[in-house]
């Protein structure tokens, strides 16, 4: 009765932020009470909703007020605490540990390490840098979650309607900014914001999703599935964005590999269907060729190979493509000579900033008006805190990636239909991962939680089908 009062005292008041916590709660609990998924489950499938669909904003909620815990941080302590305390009686997490998982796991004490020693020098700035080691927590609690097939099957579907809602939320966005920017808000901060590069990216990455999964489904939901991964993949390809076309380039290859043929064939189709409505735009809309956007496509695209930044480019929406590159390998060079020279082996530590020296190289009149803090790659950045050591667990473990990967591709071949779940779920973190390599991603919630989510479940699924095919494998075994 009493947080009945309160809600509504609140709400009439235009504070929303706890009215929307009790409901979230009142929902979690109620799953539980079902049986349809654990209170940790709804709690991470909370935060993946959070991320995907209400991206920025979502990020910047801030649910205890004037305590600086972002929802992430939050959902991150609830969620391990809970799952702890559900094996706790058992004292055993099913975790089957493999190369990647341990490899995690030297990586993250390595930073906890570099974070002890770093803490008191910056404080706060070395917390907050140091989440790009932290959020690998959720990759072992999806791997956790995830080991219940039933569970992940639930997981999937929430997944499913996640990413299918996300082109259609976002187009809905993009057309009425103004409404959700200065009316759609908690506590003045704007539910639904996105950050154009990572909107691209998930967007490329749930085309994966949703056209693997729908392939064992009935003909309707075969063709909503189909036709709303389309609508994500022609939408995530319309921002423009290099780095998750990068990214899908990587995942169809690995879909090639595994002869999963439908991928490719509405990927084709849709890439199709969009160029003949952007030259349809360059013929009858667009009064000069060079500002059409299939001729900013073009750009974007030849820029890819453009390392130096030195080609000029056309176009409105390109005309900035070459100034990106030119960025990106003046901080990368800043980073690279100011580890190699201050502590090449450990780093020069979370709460460093690492963009002094770049600000001095490229644009000294920026100033305090730059506020990024991670040099556009997650490979630089764990380099430029951990050093040698770190980028060289950072690096073995995509390497293992590509191993698990290339695994996963020769089972599917094999016509192991078990498969084709973390198929879905390794395609779409190559996405990300892929784009992280060129972006500000890994380093913050909205990328890390959904990347390190899908890439436990990848691997929760792809031990079952490695289980099924080999029965003899047992339980914790590497």
């Amino acid at each position: 009765m009493i947080v009945a009062i309160y809600s509504g005292w609140q709400i009439a008041d235009s504070n929303f932020m706890f009215a929307a916590l009790v409901g979230a709660l009142l929902v979690i609990v109620m799953l539980e009470w079902w049986g349809w998924l654990t209170t940790e489950a709804s709690v991470c499938v909370f935060l993946l909703a959070g991320y995907v669909l209400g991206n920025r904003g979502f990020a910047q909620i801030m649910p205890l007020g004037t305590l600086p815990l972002p929802i992430g941080e939050l959902g991150l302590a609830l969620a391990t605490g809970l799952v702890i305390a559900r094996h706790i009686a058992t004292r055993h997490l099913p975790i089957r540990w493999n190369a990647v998982g341990l490899t995690l796991l030297v990586w993250a004490l390595l930073g906890a390490g570099r974070l002890a020693l770093d803490v008191r020098s910056y404080g706060f700035y070395a917390l907050r840098d140091f989440a790009t080691v932290y959020y690998c927590v959720f990759y072992f609690l999806l791997l956790i979650i995830g080991s219940d097939t039933v569970a992940r099957g639930r997981l999937q579907k929430c997944l499913v309607v996640i990413f299918g809602l996300l082109p259609v939320i976002a187009a809905i966005v993009e057309q009425f900014p103004v409404f959700f920017l200065t009316q759609f808000t908690l506590r003045g901060v704007p539910v639904f914001f996105y950050k154009g590069d990572l909107l691209a990216t998930f967007l490329c990455s749930g085309f994966f999703l949703l056209v693997l999964w729908s392939r064992r489904q009935p003909a309707l939901l075969r063709l909503t599935g189909q036709a709303l991964a389309a609508l994500s993949l022609g939408f995530g390809l319309y921002l423009l964005s290099r780095a998750a076309m990068l990214g899908l380039i990587v995942g169809l290859l690995g879909c090639a590999l595994a002869g999963r043929w439908l991928v490719l064939r509405v990927a084709g189709l849709t890439v199709v269907l969009g160029l003949m409505l952007a030259v349809a735009d360059a013929a009858f809309v667009q009064a000069d060729f060079k500002q059409s956007r299939i001729y900013a496509a073009y750009e974007h695209v030849v820029s890819i190979a453009d390392f130096s930044g030195s080609r000029s480019y056309q176009g409105d929406m390109s005309l900035d493509t070459g100034d990106n590159n030119r960025f990106r390998m003046v901080w990368w060079h800043s980073i690279a000579r100011e580890t190699l020279s201050g502590s090449p082996l450990f780093g020069l530590g979370f709460g460093y900033d690492l963009a002094a020296g770049f600000i001095r190289a490229y644009d000294m009149e920026m100033g305090d008006d730059f506020t990024a803090r991670s040099p556009h790659s997650i490979v630089l950045t764990v380099f430029g805190r951990m050093g040698i050591l770190g980028a060289g667990f950072w690096l073995w473990f995509m390497l293992l990636l590509t191993k698990r990967s290339w695994q996963l591709a020769q089972a599917c071949r094999a016509n192991e239909t078990a498969a084709d779940d973390a198929l879905s779920y390794h395609a779409a973190t190559w996405v990300i991962l892929i784009s992280a390599c060129f972006g500000v991603v890994l380093e913050g919630p909205m990328g890390a939680v959904v990347f390190w989510s899908l890439l436990g479940l990848a691997h929760a699924a792809q031990n079952e089908s490695e289980s099924l095919s080999a029965p003899s494998l047992k339980d914790g075994e590497l």
